[in-house]
């Protein structure tokens, strides 16, 4: 048995010593969903899961869940030396975030269990085969989407998962925009164009994503140019109102759930124009 916390905080949820009963809703339906879909990827479709909800605490706001794992599903686990369930979640959360809600470009199959994840920047994380199972196969993006995305992006500004009193995954509203579900789309047009764009908002940690104006629309964007930010991160490229950026930008769009969507990548920037 295991004791699992989700602690929100964020000012309005201290000014108002609470959250929207919606959010409260979409979170504990949203983690229940979560919860199952990596346990069943880990320990077998058989595997019976006890999850209950215990009363949540004033001021900041936190859930708390006793979850438990019928006995069955200890004899496959030892059987397969699958992680606890704190690894599952930070795991989880750690591909989720890897992979921004597109399909693996490539997944190898890496020593005892684990693969190699290749996202399409060329990015490569290890996880554990139950894990991309629950992400890219099962509902794990779908429960994350609703305890944690939508949360960040209302009133709530961190989100800590804790098991045992100890944090397994966090997410804030910069990384929130990474725990959807995976793309299930179709591609309906993908093209790569020289651009000029003005930056609107220069992310200098992690993998945010930039905004960007093309002089008509407003939209983010991912720069996968490491060149470009080791120099930011160095301090020799210095941003100021109305730089404008000259890139090479991929862009795609797909058809997902019956509506379409536009993602879009820097490949290269080939000048920066103060």
């Amino acid at each position: 048995m295991a004791e699992i916390e989700l602690h929100y905080a964020g000012e309005k949820i201290s000014e108002q010593n609470g959250m929207a009963a919606n959010d409260v809703a979409d979170s504990i339906e949203g983690f229940a969903d979560f919860l199952y879909s990596i346990t069943r990827a880990a320990y077998g479709a058989e595997v019976e899961v006890k999850l209950i909800v215990r009363t949540a605490k004033p001021g900041s706001f936190d859930i708390q869940f006793l979850y438990e794992v019928g006995a069955v599903a200890y004899t496959i686990v030892s059987a397969i030396g699958a992680d606890s369930i704190a690894d599952l979640i930070r795991q989880s959360f750690d591909l989720l975030k890897h992979l921004k809600g597109e399909p693996p470009k490539s997944v190898k199959t890496a020593d005892r269990g684990s693969v190699f994840v290749e996202n399409n920047a060329g990015q490569i994380i290890v996880v554990n085969q139950p894990v991309i199972h629950a992400v890219v196969d099962g509902r794990a993006g779908n429960g994350a989407e609703k305890f944690a995305r939508r949360p960040l992006q209302h009133e709530a500004e961190e989100l800590d998962v804790l098991v045992d009193g100890k944090v397994a995954a966090k997410a804030d509203r910069r990384s929130a925009n990474f725990l959807v579900p995976i793309s299930k789309g179709d591609t309906l047009n993908e093209f790569v164009s020289d651009q000029f764009l003005t930056i609107r908002t220069v992310v200098l940690e992690g993998d945010g994503q930039w905004r960007f104006s093309d002089g008509k629309n407003s939209f983010r964007a991912v720069i996968d140019d490491r060149g470009f930010l080791q120099r930011v991160k160095e301090g020799k490229e210095r941003f100021g109102r109305g730089d404008i950026l000259r890139v090479r930008l991929r862009s795609k769009q797909e058809k997902v759930r019956g509506q379409l969507r536009t993602t879009h990548m820097i490949e290269e920037v080939l000048s920066h124009e103060p």
